[in-house]
């Protein structure tokens, strides 16, 4: 998901500083792990939109090219 929308950042937002988080790669992580698990739902029989496979396909190939890009050497 592209976070680039930084104008958000000047909408006075509770005692927060800014709206938009930057990207993480733990962050990260944890969406791909979900869409993993969305998967495994939709092989016991719950039923999703084949629109949301592609979908899940498509930001999953920037989710992999993201970790990949910002992995610290020891794996972190």
């Amino acid at each position: 998901m592209d976070n680039d929308k930084l104008w958000l950042n000047k909408i006075p937002f509770s005692d927060m500083d800014r709206l938009c988080d930057p990207s993480t790669p733990d962050c990260t992580g944890h969406i791909i792990e979900a869409f993993g698990m969305m998967r495994t739902a939709q092989d016991a029989n719950v039923t999703l939109e084949p629109a949301v496979f592609v979908a899940i396909h498509n930001a999953s190939l920037h989710v992999i090219n993201y970790i990949a890009n910002t992995q610290e050497g020891t794996g972190a």
